[in-house]
């Protein structure tokens, strides 16, 4: 029992005296964190993406009815559970953000002493300032497979298998976070076969108490998908669906192209990731790194870069560059730490925002416009007007949250939209008079109400008469009286 013990303390080192360190950083990160996702949410600026979590969490709360569905078929649950707890999008930015940084900080402070100042630094790089404050579902993805990837790496030097254990736990964890996480399995199954073991059976038994958290997750999503919606692989099918992009598309269908795309995102990122590049040439014992496994964990970002591009799941965004910059701390104790490393790290700090003026992702370059000083675009400002009009209306309004999904988290009372989730929502659609107030439709989009209606361009809903427009969104009056175009009835 005091092996145990003692172990578990090795394993953990959070002694009494590291306790004021630890909330005194997460106090300060937070602090830092919240109050500037707060300061651009507030700013009409904020990652779309996140909202939807925080529509898809008001949903499964306070919708009417409260879903199952809401926390996540097509979208991985963990995002929308952790924004059910916090609520706010800037506040569960803050939370993870400076989870994330704190744990990276007492990592590198207790196991990377000579290279702690990268660590500590994290929050000037761009890219990851921009997860911090906009993105916590890919910082918190990123990170889950960081500190997997770093537990694994001390099971290979200690054999303590809680290293093991806990790893396997928080690499599951991450498909739950982005289902790409399930490309990872074979690269880090592979890894651990390579241990010399005395026998093959060892070696399958040390992978699969890895693997098996991850497996089951991706079971457990098979089961669920088929007891509601009747097809296994529903929710894979419709997240590929999220993921239109062209390029991307053609990548999905063939190798050579999937392989010219990962060699242009490494020429857009290049300042970026220069420091993980560098990393390459200053290894300590090249033998041990370059012909051993540990080469193979090193390349998992690029890997992933290449599967997402065949699956088609690949986001060209540039702060996709913060995972290598983490698997490059994952091993910086391997490496020399000579002036090569800090020039490039220098080149990739200070680069970054221009860098991110010339990101294919529109947020980022906004972003980036924000940091240098510049006019930005206020993505929010028209959901926060339609959802302004739609608060000052009385009864029941039909919409199509698929265009129109924050407008439906800023609305006040969410009980009073029928949105497409609800069972009655296309019946009502196809005759809103007298079954709604108020119908909305957004023109020019995928919108439901809009492909039902294409004649919403010249402000006409059968049954419903123009009440006004919000930009793009039409608003219909749908009480009775109920109109057609010749007559009332």
């Amino acid at each position: 029992m005091r092996t145990a013990e003692v172990d578990l303390a090795s394993f953990i080192r959070l002694k009494r005296a590291d306790i004021p360190f630890i909330l005194v950083i997460f106090s300060v990160s937070f602090l830092f964190f919240t109050l500037f996702s707060y300061l651009f949410f507030q700013s009409d600026f904020f990652h779309l993406r996140v909202i939807s979590y925080a529509e898809k969490a008001r949903l499964a709360l306070e919708g009417s009815p409260p879903r199952l569905e809401n926390v996540g078929f097509v979208y991985p649950p963990l995002p929308v559970l952790i924004t059910m707890v916090f609520r706010y999008p800037w506040l569960t930015q803050g939370v993870v953000a400076s989870l994330v940084y704190t744990v990276a900080l007492y990592v590198g402070f207790k196991f990377y002493r000579n290279s702690f100042w990268l660590f500590a630094v994290l929050p000037l790089f761009l890219p990851f300032l921009y997860l911090s404050l906009f993105r916590f579902d890919v910082l918190l993805f990123f990170f889950l497979i960081a500190m997997s990837t770093y537990l694994l790496l001390k099971y290979w030097e200690t054999d303590f298998s809680l290293y093991l254990f806990v790893g396997g736990i928080l690499f599951g964890l991450a498909f739950f976070v982005d289902f790409s996480a399930i490309y990872l399995v074979a690269i880090y199954g592979f890894f651990l076969l390579f241990r010399h073991e005395s026998s093959f059976s060892k070696k399958l038994g040390i992978a699969l108490v890895f693997l098996l958290p991850s497996i089951f997750f991706f079971a457990f999503t098979l089961f669920i998908n088929y007891v509601f919606k009747g097809d296994p692989f529903y929710f894979l099918n419709r997240y590929f669906e999220l993921f239109q992009d062209p390029l991307v598309l053609q990548a999905k269908s063939d190798f050579f192209a999937a392989l010219a795309l990962v060699l242009e995102f490494l020429n857009l990122s290049f300042p970026l990731i220069l420091p993980y590049l560098v990393g390459f040439f200053l290894v300590k014992d090249w033998r041990d790194f370059y012909f051993s496994p540990f080469f193979l964990i090193y390349v998992a970002p690029l890997l992933v870069v290449f599967l997402q591009l065949r699956a088609g799941t690949f986001s060209f965004s540039l702060s996709n560059s913060v995972i290598f910059i983490f698997f490059l701390l994952l091993f910086i104790n391997r490496m020399k730490l000579r002036w090569p490393i800090y020039l490039a790290v220098a080149i990739s700090f200070i680069s970054a925002p221009f860098v991110f003026l010339k990101s294919p992702d529109r947020n980022e370059v906004n972003f980036a416009r924000a940091v240098l000083g510049k006019e930005f675009e206020r993505n929010l400002h028209f959901y926060r007007e339609v959802a302004r009009e739609i608060n000052r209306l009385n009864g029941r309004v039909i919409l199509d949250d698929k265009s129109l999904y924050p407008a439906v988290y800023f609305v006040s009372n969410i009980k009073r939209l029928v949105l497409p989730y609800q069972y009655e929502f296309y019946g009502i659609l196809a005759n809103p008079c007298p079954q709604v107030d108020y119908a909305v439709g957004v023109v020019n989009s995928n919108d439901a109400v809009y492909k039902l209606y294409p004649e919403l361009a010249s402000l006409k809903l059968d049954g419903c008469k123009f009440y006004g427009r919000v930009g793009d969104a039409i608003f219909f009056s749908c009480s009775p009286p109920c109109y057609s175009d010749t007559y009332l009835y």
